[in-house]
């Protein structure tokens, strides 16, 4: 029987349960690469990283067969290449996102992860990343709980009390056994 690839980490989860604070940990920790989407979106500071900058020319040159992950939101186009998702060890995306991938790439397993945390938690944590008034804040929580709902990733982890640290020691260990049980002939 044929060893089959190693499987792509998704991160999905609720504006402020940490996500791209979990990856960050992740790729310092272990070397984990991950994939930083395309955008059309202007960056919102001059350091700003985490995704590949872009003008609507450029955009429009990435053929929409390598396209995954696609997405429009405040006007802006977001996406993923095939390249990436060929090569990357971590995926911080949306669930939208997540099913377009499942159904359109299937080079690679996937093991899912969904970050939670207490609608306190994630109030004051996007409370301190700052650009949202509360009523933002409100009418984000609002949307996440529709949009994550119906969400049925591998394992759920709740990051109230805990670092990113070791919330990404945690998915290390997870996917590890989950790497060993894809991966065996």
């Amino acid at each position: 029987m044929e060893k089959q690839k190693k499987p792509l980490v998704i991160i999905m989860g609720r504006s402020g349960a940490g996500k791209t604070c979990v990856a960050n940990a992740m790729r310092d920790a272990y070397g984990w690469t991950q994939i930083e989407s395309y955008t059309t979106r202007p960056r919102r500071s001059e350091d700003e990283t985490g995704h590949h900058f872009i003008t609507e020319a450029e955009f429009d040159q990435i053929p929409e067969c390598d396209r995954f992950a696609y997405m429009e939101y405040c006007g802006y186009r977001y996406c993923a290449k095939r390249e990436q998702l060929d090569q990357a060890d971590l995926y911080v995306v949306t669930p939208d996102g997540y099913e377009m991938i499942r159904r359109a790439y299937q080079d690679r397993p996937f093991f899912t992860v969904a970050l939670t945390a207490s609608k306190a938690v994630l109030q004051e944590r996007m409370k301190k990343r700052g650009g949202s008034t509360d009523d933002k804040i409100q009418e984000r929580i609002r949307r996440d709980d529709a949009i994550f709902q119906d969400l049925h990733p591998d394992v759920v982890i709740c990051t109230d009390r805990r670092s990113a640290e070791e919330t990404g020691r945690t998915i290390f260990a997870l996917a590890e056994v989950f790497m060993t049980d894809h991966t065996q002939p």
